[in-house]
């Protein structure tokens, strides 16, 4: 058998070549890489980094004002015979449509009582935005609904977000608990 030679003074074996430079330069690129993915993890947890969640209005006066008006809508909205109870599908699409003339009238309640800073106003318009796409979605599914009973409820994205999910998330983010999308279509 043929052992390699080790020198037991250096430590090292003579039969493996040393690293090369580029292999050196690897190994330490390599480490750089492995640290620098570390960052913005360890940036997000130290105590410089901004802990404002998106969409945060900055004053929360509007939450006040809106949450009593969202809590009225959906005191009319369970009201309503629920639409998912419906014997037939021109009686769902009847519900739904009696549903979004509650809706509409809060979006319009809510649009009227924006207030705060220009961001918090930006902020708001998007969120009024949404709703008024939701809406419409809302009523178009109730025009083929009423005609086809296996229409189905087709809600816009905001990039890969899908507004019944995006309003609540604003919403209840800036703590209007009650202004989230209703759960009346399935």
């Amino acid at each position: 058998m043929n052992w390699p030679a080790y020198d037991a003074d250096s430590g090292t074996d003579h039969h493996t070549p040393p690293p090369t430079p580029m292999k050196r330069i690897g190994i330490v690129l390599a480490g750089v890489v492995i640290v620098v993915s570390f960052f913005p993890w360890i940036w997000r947890w130290s105590p410089w980094a901004d802990r404002t969640a998106d969409g945060l209005l900055d004053d929360p006066t509007y939450a006040l004002i809106a949450d009593p008006i969202c809590e009225a809508a959906n005191a009319e909205l369970e009201a309503l015979p629920n639409a998912l109870d419906a014997a037939t599908t021109a009686e769902r699409g009847e519900q739904v449509r009696s549903a979004n003339v509650i809706l509409n009238e809060m979006v319009d309640d809510l649009e009227a009582e924006i207030t705060g800073s220009e961001r918090d106003v930006e902020n708001l318009n998007e969120w009024i935005r949404d709703w008024r796409t939701y809406l419409e979605n809302r009523d178009d599914y109730a025009e083929r609904i009423a005609v086809d009973e296996n229409a189905v409820f087709y809600v816009a994205a905001e990039g890969i977000e899908r507004l019944d999910r995006r309003i609540p998330r604003f919403a209840n983010a800036n703590e209007m608990w009650s202004c989230i999308t209703p759960d009346d279509i399935a």
